[in-house]
């Protein structure tokens, strides 16, 4: 009796131990759950940030970009109608040189921004398509199955398979024996707490993801007001230039005047090219000294022209010309040292990479000549630390990561490998922008070395005449009698010269033999035009024997 009745306890006993356990597996179960769908929650708010980050970030690069693309297509509109235009008849021809020259590099320039706007625009544009699309999708799949696989552990039976010693567990029990009770074990092995674990690691990847692929096209799209500001630069010099040869036409006084506001234009658009790539100061006043150095020479050769009665000789000519082209290739090569300097994706006192100039040399002469305040330029710290800072966060992760499935795995590895050839375009811009700077410094260094041999030889003739006097030079045609010559005074471009020609020849012959235009100059519509020394032209028929007390002119004008 007393036996069964203890039975009979202890089975009560029992019975209500183990509805208290099922009763507390199912609440802490219910928990559990709780907390996983909270964490899911703010995983799932996480990315409609991330995505909504990620629309903001690319939409308003993108509408920067757009508004980029449509000033440089202007531009370079406004300078190909540059290139129509036509200086005064009569106007010096290094001016005319050096006009084109300036509306040459501005619409290289703006093409060279044009390019960079609409490559970060694509590279921007890609880069939302594969975010949006590959990475802020949640893994539907692999959470359904997550699902499928824990219906077991919520399950009446998931209790009774846990044991008997957890099914008739005792409460406080376990803080009597001094066992560390591990009731999280089966849970926390459980697929679900992986796919969670996993959306976490994924969203901390997409972060990385995104940061890479915004320092790609932030870099392009720096690129843009570099060569907008230089292009502007040009245009405004030739504008200048243009102003400056009306002096050549009916003496109009105020060509001088609109070139120096040209100049004062030009000087700002230097201060600004100093603030948003910031060298030295010794780099901005060699740039500032080179450029008014050369709208001074230029306005000097002017100036002589229109007011001095005895003009500039031909080597002074030629050596003003030549110290010009030199300053114009100043500029361009700071501009080029400018943009290697600091769109490089390096630090400026760290030089830049071997494809720009010989490294050696270059990172001590970088470490030399710049500075750190750059207002608007890859080389701050915020950009340039970038890809370092996304790499050791990777490297650090791959360290605290889980195991992931396979096709996570390959699904990252596909869109790594897509936006690493999307970054081509990058080098590629890259790679024309520094073409187009060696190309402009190309050109002028063509022009300083053609004009160099002109002062050699002007410097040689100077000895010669020094030698033997200025002797008449004959263009007699054969079988006339020297008798019938009769002796003009030439110039041409600064050089005078005596020509001793017959009665019989007229004006027209006369040019074909001193000065034969050029294949370049027939190109551009030009033609040879003879001048007295009031700046009447003179007809091709008129015949040299009423000119014998008359100076001529010739010059190259426009049609």
């Amino acid at each position: 009796m007393e036996v069964g009745a203890a039975c009979a306890a202890a089975g009560a006993a029992g019975l209500h131990l183990a509805g208290y356990n099922r009763a507390n597996y199912f609440e802490n179960l219910h928990l559990k759950q709780s907390r996983n769908f909270r964490k899911q929650q703010i995983v799932h708010s996480q990315a409609d940030l991330f995505r909504a980050d990620v629309e903001q970030a690319i939409g308003a690069s993108s509408a920067v970009q757009d508004r980029l693309i449509v000033v440089s297509a202007l531009l370079l509109g406004v300078t190909a109608h540059t290139n129509g235009w036509n200086l005064a008849a009569n106007t010096r021809s290094f001016l005319q040189d050096i006009f084109y020259l300036c509306i040459g590099n501005a619409f290289l320039y703006f093409l060279v921004s044009l390019i960079a706007s609409i490559s970060a625009n694509i590279l921007a544009r890609k880069c939302q398509k594969e975010l949006l699309n590959n990475c802020v999708r949640p893994p539907f799949a692999e959470m359904m199955r997550d699902v499928d696989l824990a219906a077991e552990l919520e399950s009446a039976e998931a209790f009774e398979r846990q044991g008997v010693s957890q099914v008739l567990r005792i409460p406080g029990a376990d803080q009597l024996s001094g066992k560390k009770w591990e009731s999280e074990e089966d849970w926390s092995k459980s697929s679900t707490n992986a796919s969670m674990a996993y959306l976490i690691e994924q969203q901390i990847s997409n972060e990385l993801t995104f940061m890479e692929m915004q320092h790609d096209w932030d870099e392009l799209q720096t690129y843009t007001p570099y060569f907008l500001v230089w292009g502007l630069r040009s245009l405004l010099n030739s504008f200048g230039f243009f102003a400056l040869s009306h002096t050549y036409r009916a003496q109009k006084p105020y060509g001088f005047q609109v070139h120096i506001f040209y100049v004062i234009v030009v000087a700002g658009l230097s201060f600004i090219s100093e603030r948003l790539m910031a060298t030295s100061r010794r780099v901005f006043a060699l740039e500032i000294v080179a450029l008014i150095l050369c709208h001074v020479l230029c306005f000097y050769i002017a100036y002589q022209d229109r007011s001095s009665s005895e003009k500039l000789n031909f080597h002074s000519f030629n050596t003003c010309v030549l110290v010009a082209y030199a300053a114009q290739l100043v500029t361009v090569a700071i501009a080029q040292f400018r943009f290697a300097a600091n769109a490089q994706n390096l630090d400026p006192t760290q030089g830049v990479s071997a494809d720009v100039m010989s490294e050696g040399f270059f990172q001590s002469f970088c470490s030399t000549l710049t500075r750190g305040d750059s207002n608007f330029s890859l080389a701050s710290s915020e950009y340039s630390m970038a890809p370092e800072l996304v790499s050791a966060i990777r490297s650090e992760g791959d360290t605290k990561s889980i195991k992931l499935p396979r096709s996570q795995h390959s699904q990252n590895n596909v869109l790594n490998e897509r936006w690493q050839h999307l970054s081509f375009v990058r080098i590629y811009v890259r790679k024309f922008c520094i073409f187009a700077g060696w190309a402009v410094i190309a050109v002028w260094l063509g022009a300083v070395i053609v004009q160099s041999g002109r002062v050699i030889k002007g410097i040689h003739r100077t000895e010669m005449e020094l030698k033997d006097p200025l002797k008449p030079r004959r263009l007699d045609f054969a079988g006339a009698d020297a008798a019938d010559a009769v002796t003009v005074a030439v110039e041409v471009d600064g050089n005078r010269q005596l020509l001793r020609d017959l009665k019989t020849k007229t004006v027209a012959q006369l040019l074909e033999h001193v000065q034969p235009l050029t294949f370049w100059q027939r190109l551009q519509g030009k033609r040879l035009a003879v001048r007295d020394e009031e700046g009447v032209e003179l007809s091709g028929l008129l015949p040299l024997e009423s000119l014998a007390e008359h100076k001529l002119s010739i010059r190259v004008e426009a049609l």
